[in-house]
């Protein structure tokens, strides 16, 4: 059956005024559509940016899913995704594809949109299944959602290599409630309320698409919330002494390495997102929500926004960032790319970088000092053989 239109599919060009570069933080903020309507749960992959809006059509309102992509002549392209009778929420975007969780049948199901053709994108229906199926994630051709049919929350996944005929599996058949994943290629992360009366970041490798394996990744009182993942390194926000903080860690080979502080600054961190070296999130240390970011190669911590309204639920993909925005009264959708040395990345490890940080200097050499010596073969008595090789 197909569904209604509310909406004729259109494309719109904005202009950004001026260039982007501009700005006291050599970038500038800019509108990404602006509208009368509510904008709000922005999402980026590459050049192109996803939203929910609600919208009125002929006094019947409901959320629609849109998207903007910024192209390299500083124009915008609009374009409805989802424009259908009920809401559609809770957008994501990898390359082409765009996932969402619509409430079209009278339950939340997860839909995808590929938008290669913007004017007639193509949709699919990932989960025809009873019960509701929310919060989507995808990275590739996997996507990921927190599901309530067995009566608490699971997380499932789904391969759409077919999206005619996804292949789907479960992540966490377990007690309790797992919910709000995060995916990065065969890892699946989310905050889970099993063990503890707040919640703990696990993960599975879904190599193995039917039998995961799984692993802890933060596990402290009293809660963690809210991951993102890109590459080895998660993020999340977690409750210290009654205030959020932004921590992350490392994931090697099924394990998660030792955590590490992001933000701890006074008022709340929360809302975080990463992709490769930058993790963003939402900040108040300054008596409204900024949007602050940290470089995890050098190590700066730098502010994106200063606006004195609100700009909440950041986003990145590369150099593009985006948030929800309330500078004009109503929530829009704003954006930045953002330049210089704050977004410096490590391009060509210097071979003597032992601390990751893209340089060598005494850092590396206090590193390579208290480990002068120690020898790491997986036999003790071969430490006192000197090999010579041929």
């Amino acid at each position: 059956m197909k569904r209604i239109y509310v909406c004729i599919l259109t494309t719109i060009v904005y202009a950004i005024y001026p260039a982007l570069s501009a700005g006291a933080a050599a970038w500038q903020e800019f509108a990404v559509a602006p509208s009368t309507d509510r904008q709000t749960q922005p999402d980026v992959h590459g050049d192109t940016i996803v939203w929910q809006q609600y919208v009125d059509i002929g006094g019947f309102h409901d959320w629609d899913i849109y998207a903007a992509k910024i192209t390299a002549t500083e124009a915008i392209t609009v374009y409805p995704v989802a424009p259908f009778v009920a809401d559609q929420t809770s957008p994501r975007i990898f390359a082409d594809t765009v996932t969402w969780q619509d409430n079209y049948w009278g339950d939340w199901d997860v839909y995808i949109t590929d938008v290669r053709n913007p004017a007639a994108p193509a949709e699919y229906l990932i989960t025809p299944y009873l019960g509701d199926q929310q919060n989507p994630v995808i990275s590739g051709d996997t996507i990921a959602w927190d599901d309530n049919a067995a009566g608490d929350l699971d997380i499932y996944f789904a391969d759409i290599i077919d999206p005619n005929y996804p292949a789907v599996y479960i992540v966490t058949p377990f007690a309790d409630n797992q919910q709000r994943p995060a995916i990065y290629r065969n890892n699946i992360l989310w905050q889970d309320d099993y063990l503890s009366d707040g919640n703990d970041i696990f993960a599975a490798d879904i190599w193995l698409r039917d039998d995961p394996s799984h692993f802890s990744v933060s596990f402290s009182a009293p809660d963690q919330q809210n991951v993102a993942l890109s590459g080895d390194v998660a993020v999340w926000q977690q409750e210290v002494s009654g205030q959020w903080d932004i921590y992350g860690a490392k994931l090697i080979d099924g394990v998660a390495a030792g955590q590490f502080a992001i933000a701890t600054a006074g008022g709340q961190q929360i809302n975080p997102d990463i992709d490769r070296n930058i993790v963003v999130w939402q900040d108040q240390r300054n008596g409204h929500w900024d949007i602050y970011a940290y470089n995890l190669t050098t190590g700066a911590e730098f502010r994106i926004t200063d606006d004195p309204f609100d700009q909440t639920n950041p986003a990145i993909s590369e150099n593009l960032v985006t948030w929800q925005d309330t500078r004009t009264g109503q929530s829009n959708i704003y954006a930045a790319i953002l330049d210089g040395p704050e977004i410096a990345r490590c391009t060509s490890p210097p071979a003597g970088d032992v601390n990751g940080d893209c340089r060598v200097n005494m850092a590396d050499l206090s590193v390579i000092a208290a480990e002068w010596l120690i020898c790491g073969l997986d036999r003790p008595e071969d430490c006192e053989t000197n090999f010579k090789i041929n």
